[in-house]
């Protein structure tokens, strides 16, 4: 309920997926805690004696938050924030009342009962597991979602994301193909899909938003500001210990790798770590392994807490920033961009308070590189050694590994040039034998074979071992494969005893080429001659960071060409050579100039920033033509043989003019307002008199 001010909230009932039944007013304390990338949690404390407290009592209730900022003439529900009510303790007050401390879980928890069940006709693979071919991350969860609700699950639940977009009216991003086993529940499948990298999401009321990554649940509001002053409490805490200067990956038998951390503070004292990757063979997959530990090893790990309280705090949450959001925080050394990764909110006798959460940019990126990284090739970091105490003997053959499923991705190689592909996979963990009962793993086997066309079908491939990966942990990238191209994957458990299970059934997994587009260029230089421009370039990014290895070529643009505004492409130019000359623009007409850069598989940038240019010609002296070409030339200024060829072959491409004229020196002849001369200095010269009158 408001407690003070324009900012508070309450508590609203409603029938499970069913009706508001009102507001339960008389709450004495709630505590409400909103993370980025899992469930939000709710408790609560009621007196027995309070409006509506039968409803937190007699059996599973709905109940939401709700929060205001205008005195409570308007409510909105906090993203997230429904839940069921599952558990209720009874607290006896000295004063002889009673006290209901309430336990709820998330609306999602529906999700948990409803399972993929059985695929559809036509769309089951052998081991009867719905197989889904090349399809978007919506198309999957709204598959699995419509056949529950056709079956009568769900009825009052509602999805947003279509197969084609996502909840935000943006094209899905990523495609992939994978299987599920029907014993997969709907919610297994929705945090899958997220722990892959492959989708966001967020709860709003009853209803299921689906978003690409990084899009509407990461919003840049770097206009909001957290200042020390307006915190009630301003925590930070610095560790230093998982700092390292060198990392070595032991793999797959005797081999062995080691990495310097060149980000790591030359004043560190050498400080190692191990990083265990049972079957890697490839030193391109131990990159993979250590690159978190060393990117975490370089910098010290950072814990940033601020507290809020309702009147302290100019910054309140859901109002100023939410979960997700980037925004601007003041530290002892600073401002910082930084990503509210959780929210609190405490509404009690004492007021209305709490405390944010901040990631800063290395936080995400190494949260990135955990998705990415984890469960490769039983990944395990450790400063130390152990042993493992034996396990008694036992024999039992372990259930047959389900649900795997994947999606391609590409990694750079370490000069910049060229990329690596890699598969990101998962599959259900198996924790029974193959009766059902319960059974410890030792660890699980991942293959890969690649797909070979002939005659449309599978063959000349052959299975291979990829990783060993330790028990706990099912998911994980597997690197050194070729892009552009596609793999089938299968896995087996083995127990701790050695006795291994069936074969999974195997998922495919398209493994794209580079999808990774350069870096916008730095703007152009232009110059004209003649009514002839010229564009140059400095060789970097915007901002002045370096150009990717990859580069292969710069598009020029030009726009004001017509009514539309658009850039249209008039020349390129290579990462060498920074100049292209662009002829037969219109004259008098402010143009828009800006370049886009291209790798060598083909993504581009978007247009880089621009510059503006008015072409103008003008009718030319011959003897300052003379003079200008002499000077020139005795200043070693003058073009290449093959640069004036490559220029004067451009004009003839675009059918500027058939009479193309070479030479030292100006020509004696030519025709008025066609020929044009191209000088030794690059500059073109149209033909405007002829003799001593106009023609």
């Amino acid at each position: 309920m408001l407690r003070e001010g324009q900012y508070g909230f309450q508590l609203v009932a409603y029938a499970p997926m069913g009706d508001r039944i009102g507001l339960l007013p008389d709450f004495t304390s709630m505590t409400l805690t909103v993370p980025l990338g899992d469930l939000p949690t709710l408790t609560l404390s009621y007196p027995s004696s309070g409006t509506r407290s039968r409803y937190l009592r007699s059996g599973e209730t709905e109940v939401s938050v709700e929060w205001t900022a205008n005195g409570g003439d308007s409510w909105k529900e906090v993203p997230g924030a429904r839940f069921l009510t599952s558990k209720t303790e009874i607290d006896l007050i000295e004063d002889g009342s009673t006290i209901y401390n309430v336990e709820l879980v998330h609306i999602a928890d529906y999700c948990q009962r409803a399972l993929v069940w059985q695929a559809p006709k036509g769309g089951a693979d052998k081991d009867g597991k719905w197989n889904f071919l090349s399809v978007t991350p919506g198309a999957i969860v709204k598959s699995v979602w419509d056949a529950a609700r056709a079956r009568g699950w769900g009825r009052a639940l509602g999805l947003e994301g279509s197969a084609a977009k996502d909840a935000y009216d943006q094209a899905w991003k990523s495609i992939m193909t994978i299987a599920y086993d029907p014993s997969i529940d709907l919610w297994s499948v929705v945090t899958s899909l997220y722990d892959l990298g492959i989708l966001d999401y967020q709860w709003n009321g009853r209803t299921l938003s689906l978003y690409n990554p990084d899009s509407y649940m990461s919003r840049n509001r770097e206009n909001v500001i957290w200042r020390i002053p307006g915190s009630k409490g301003a925590s930070e805490t610095t560790t230093w210990q998982d700092m390292c200067t060198d990392v070595l990956v032991t793999g797959e038998g005797d081999k062995i790798w080691h990495f310097h951390n060149n980000e790591a503070p030359a004043t560190l004292r050498r400080t190692e770590k191990t990083v265990s990757a049972g079957g890697v063979e490839k030193e391109a997959t131990a990159k993979i392994v250590a690159e978190r530990t060393l990117k975490s090893g370089a910098h010290p790990s950072q814990s940033v807490k601020r507290e809020w309280a309702l009147g302290a705090s100019p910054l309140l949450p859901f109002y100023s920033f939410r979960p997700g959001d980037w925004i601007m925080v003041e530290r002892l050394d600073g401002m910082e961009k930084m990503r509210v990764r959780q929210v609190s909110v405490t509404v009690d006798q004492d007021g209305t308070s709490g405390h944010v959460t901040l990631g800063s940019l290395l936080d995400d990126y190494l949260t990135r590189l955990a998705k990415k990284t984890k469960g490769i090739a039983g990944l395990s970091a450790t400063s130390g050694s152990g042993v493992r105490p034996a396990k008694p003997a036992d024999r039992r053959k372990p259930a047959t590994p389900q649900g795997g499923l994947g999606s391609g991705f590409v990694i750079p190689n370490s000069s910049g040039y060229g990329y690596w592909g890699a598969a990101r996979l998962s599959w259900g963990a198996v924790t029974t034998d193959a009766r059902g009962v319960a059974i410890d793993l030792s660890h699980y086997v991942v293959q890969a074979e690649r797909e070979v066309q002939r005659a449309s079908k599978l063959g000349g491939a052959y299975w291979q071992r990829m990783a060993q990966v330790q028990f706990g942990e099912n998911a994980g990238d597997y690197g050194d494969l070729d892009p552009g191209r596609r793999y089938r994957f299968r896995v087996y458990a083995v127990s701790q005893d050695g006795v291994g299970s069936d074969w999974s059934g195997y998922w495919y997994v398209d493994i794209p080429s580079d999808i990774e587009p350069p870096p916008e260029p730095s703007a152009p230089v232009l110059t004209q001659r003649q009514g002839v421009l010229s564009v140059a370039w400095d060789g970097t990014a915007k901002g002045g960071s370096s150009m990717p290895a990859d580069l292969s070529y710069l598009a020029v643009g030009v726009a004001g060409l017509d009514a539309g505004g658009v850039y249209r492409q008039m020349g390129t130019m290579t990462r060498t050579g920074r100049q292209c000359v662009i002829a037969d623009l219109p004259l008098n007409k402010q143009l828009t100039v800006a370049l886009m850069a291209v790798d060598e598989v083909g993504n581009m940038s978007g247009w880089g920033p621009s510059q503006t240019i008015t072409l103008t010609q003008v009718g030319v002296d011959p003897a300052v033509i003379r003079s200008q070409v002499e000077e020139a030339i005795k200043n070693g200024e003058a073009l290449s043989k093959a640069t004036r060829e490559e220029i004067m072959a451009a004009f003839a491409q675009m059918g500027r003019s058939n009479d193309l004229i070479e030479s030292v020196w100006p020509p004696s002849r030519g025709t008025v307002g066609v020929s044009l001369w191209v000088s030794p200095d690059g500059r073109v010269f149209k033909c405007t008199k002829r003799g001593n009158k106009e023609e």
